[in-house]
């Protein structure tokens, strides 16, 4: 019998993949999120969940799968930085509905939520000034990014190295700019 993660042992074997039915999307990172059939997004363990404290925000952790408040998705990113310069981890997550709409829900101390805000998104929020839908949304610690069907690249929130591919830096956004992308 293999045993995993039980102190000064290793094992040798290799457990054998599962598909596990209804789910589409996985993401983790220090949390982990799933995105089902139904288009619904479920989160655990450290990272983007709802809640904040009276003396600032929290990432509070889940050991069960809660579901995000999102309307039926296609598509999903998270990310969780621990070791933030922040006075706050930055934990944010983002999706894409079926319409193409983009939400986020989390940090938004560098506007990388994209309602034109630095408020903490205690709820999913949709992204302000995408001028159509996305297919894929990816984001980072400051910075979010979807690509539209158009196949144009639209990012928001810090961008202290260039992040919003623009054409400039230290010129942070709360609404998203287009990347500017050679033609």
């Amino acid at each position: 019998m293999a045993r995993w993660g039980a102190a000064n042992s290793v094992s040798t074997e290799v457990p054998k993949p599962e598909r596990v039915p209804g789910l589409t999307n996985i993401v983790h990172v220090a949390r982990s999120c799933a995105l089902d059939n139904d288009g619904k997004i479920w989160c655990w363990g450290t990272g983007p969940l709802l809640r904040s404290t009276v003396r600032g925000y929290t990432t509070v952790g889940a050991s069960a799968p809660v579901q995000i408040a999102v309307p039926a998705a296609t598509r999903m990113d998270v990310e969780y930085a621990l070791n933030s310069s922040r006075a706050a981890p930055a934990a944010v997550g983002c999706a894409v509905a079926v319409s193409g709409n983009v939400y986020c829900w989390g940090s938004n101390a560098s506007g990388q939520a994209g309602d034109d805000t630095y408020d903490y998104a205690l709820t999913p929020v949709k992204v302000k000034g995408l001028p159509g839908p996305a297919s894929v949304v990816r984001t980072s610690t400051y910075t979010t990014c979807a690509l539209l069907t158009t196949g144009k690249v639209y990012c928001w929130g810090d961008n202290p190295n260039g992040e919003l591919g623009n054409g400039t830096i230290q010129d942070p956004t709360l609404v998203p700019v287009q990347v500017l992308l050679p033609e």
